[in-house]
């Protein structure tokens, strides 16, 4: 495991949901991060975690807290997926977004304060359907061990 505070909230929500019935998200592939596995699929979601700050109010004192922000890339082929079939995909993912407490039970890691959605943008171009769904996670190091 790494100590990247980044790669702990993407492995903590990969394997958050990795818990999940894989038909709740049309049994599409759940990719971590920035990575080089093939994107070329019908539908796909990318977990990236792509800013890690201190928490603002801890002052120079943060003691190891983050504020983490999360970006969840969801894309449908428009040649294979109605609208209707990709923000239901959408709405999947964020249902089970919104149990904070089963997150945190997943957390691999450290600890997980918080999370909550910022922002859902949609777009879509003559192949794809996509949406980029925003969260801040407050979270925090494993405690260091002597």
């Amino acid at each position: 495991m790494s100590l990247s505070i980044r790669s702990i909230v993407e492995d903590s929500l990969l394997a958050y949901f990795s818990g999940y019935d894989a038909t709740l998200f049309n049994n599409c592939p759940i990719h971590r991060g920035q990575t080089n596995e093939d994107r070329n699929l019908k539908q796909f979601i990318i977990l990236h975690a792509e800013q890690a700050r201190a928490k603002p109010e801890l002052g120079a004192f943060w003691l190891g807290n983050f504020e983490v922000t999360l970006k969840i890339y969801i894309y449908s082929s428009a040649h294979d997926y109605t609208l209707d079939q990709h923000r239901a995909l959408v709405e999947g993912v964020h249902a089970i977004m919104q149990n904070n407490a089963a997150i945190q039970s997943s957390w691999v890691q450290g600890t997980l304060y918080q999370s909550y959605c910022v922002d859902d943008l949609e777009a879509q171009t003559k192949e794809k359907f996509g949406n980029v769904l925003q969260y801040t996670f407050d979270c925090v190091y494993p405690p260091p061990t002597p």
